[in-house]
């Protein structure tokens, strides 16, 4: 439906941390580190990241979702991004009293166990057994990560030096070309490319 991407400018690096930092973009995203980082603040990107739910989500809870491995990590981050906002941010709207709403919070949930979760129900709702849904199993596909060296899907910045599997604009949407990869075809929907699958891949990669 849309995506919120940007490069976000941490700031300084903790004390004793340049050489990890380094290790990892060198071997990993490639994005330059402080002082030469490139990207908005912290604080910009977390209360962006607050925008985007907000009009996606239209008055429900903030939710987003990341790997299982990932949870503790992503909610540690949030953590420590709304910390970098200033103390007196409050919202764009002034309530009854005048006063300004504080910043709400955002709930991380995983990712493997949603995707265990829709494909017992999308063969349910089709009257189709599903017994047979384990969630080892549909962890397995989800982290086989079958799209993983597609093209085109990454921010300019990792297309242009070829590290687009490390892109998480990349990763969200190869998350996408896997729940419909898995699923469309339980319900019956015509995966179009560049939407449901790659522009240029076949369509039909699903494993029986």
């Amino acid at each position: 439906m849309s995506i919120l991407s940007t490069l976000i400018n941490p700031g300084e690096l903790c004390l004793g941390q340049a050489f990890k930092a380094m290790h990892h973009s060198n071997n990993t995203h490639q994005l330059p580190l402080p002082p030469n980082a490139e990207g908005e603040s912290m604080s910009k990107v977390y209360r962006d990241i607050i925008k985007y739910l907000k009009n996606c989500l239209n008055g429900k809870p903030l939710i987003v979702f990341t790997p299982t491995q990932e949870v503790a990590i992503v909610k540690s981050c949030f953590d420590y991004m709304q910390t970098a906002c200033e103390l007196d941010y409050t919202d764009d709207s002034d309530d009854e009293d005048g006063k300004k709403d504080p910043l709400p919070p955002i709930l991380v949930y995983d990712i493997q166990y949603l995707f265990f979760y829709l494909k017992k129900e999308t063969m349910g709702m089709m009257g189709q057994p599903n017994e047979g849904i384990k969630h080892d199993v549909t962890n397995t596909i989800f982290l086989r990560d079958f799209f993983e060296f597609e093209e085109r899907i990454a921010c300019q910045f990792h297309e242009e030096i070829d590290r687009s599997r490390y892109c998480t604009r990349s990763q969200v949407v190869r998350w996408v070309y896997t729940f419909c990869d898995y699923m469309c075809k339980d319900l019956g929907i015509t995966m179009e490319p560049g939407k449901h699958a790659p522009s240029f891949k076949p369509l039909d990669t699903s494993s029986d």
